[in-house]
């Protein structure tokens, strides 16, 4: 699992970053889309 530190650091590079590219697995299910949704309402 990942440590707390690491979600910290990727949460101040999403916020430096202009552009953010989110992807998700092929043939794509309900969770893939609402977890994609939930980064683009969030940020």
């Amino acid at each position: 699992m990942a440590a707390n530190d690491d979600f910290q650091k990727a949460i101040e590079l999403i916020n430096k970053s202009s552009t953010v590219l989110l992807t998700t697995h092929t043939k794509p299910d309900g969770d893939a889309y609402t977890g994609q949704l939930q980064y683009y309402v969030i940020y």
